[in-house]
């Protein structure tokens, strides 16, 4: 395997991360019904987290432990480093750039308004990912007398996608990769 670009044998590896962001419920706190979903889709093994949190207080969420969420804050005071000031030898600590105290905060209470990631390391990753998605995301919602089972993910071919968005009609000089190839599989977050 040739470390330099990750190939091997001529064949080249390509990864991805696909951000799936979604509203969660109309209100301030997410729909109680989205969350047994929403902690099935952070356990998958290709999930890096959810960047998402309070109402005008982005955290990004690592991990979780039962329904409390463990997060990382980006917002918390620190001292300056005058990196102007800095030489080639002086020591510069860089644990001034990351937050070093992992947080917890209980699911019910984040904003609806997040963001999904996965990482794929390799086309056989994303396929895998794309069979599980659906099945994972199903989701239960009651709404006043009735309930109804839906997806918070859905993962539709490409000919679909132009069946779902024809009437949106883009201009003849614009083609999207991976569109409008048959065969091909899209992902769309609803």
């Amino acid at each position: 395997m040739d470390d330099a670009n990750g190939s091997s044998e001529g064949k080249r590896r390509r990864s991805v991360l696909i951000l799936i962001p979604m509203r969660l419920g109309a209100s301030d706190r997410i729909e109680v019904g989205h969350l047994p979903t929403l902690l099935r889709l952070l356990e998958d093994p290709a999930c890096v987290g959810l960047i998402g949190g309070r109402p005008r207080h982005s955290v990004y969420v690592a991990g979780l432990q039962a329904d409390r969420l463990i997060y990382l804050d980006p917002h918390f005071c620190q001292e300056t480093v005058d990196i102007a000031s800095l030489s080639d030898d002086d020591e510069f600590d860089t644990s001034t750039w990351h937050c070093s105290t992992p947080r917890v905060i209980r699911a019910q209470r984040l904003d609806p308004s997040l963001a999904l990631g996965f990482y794929c390391g390799s086309r056989e990753d994303a396929v895998s990912l794309l069979q599980r998605l659906p099945i994972i995301s199903e989701s239960e919602i009651s709404s006043f007398s009735t309930s109804s089972s839906h997806h918070l993910v859905d993962v539709v071919t490409a000919s679909q996608v132009q069946h779902l968005f024809a009437p949106l009609r883009f201009s003849d000089d614009v083609e999207l990769d991976g569109i409008y190839n048959d065969g091909d599989t899209c992902l769309v977050g609803l």
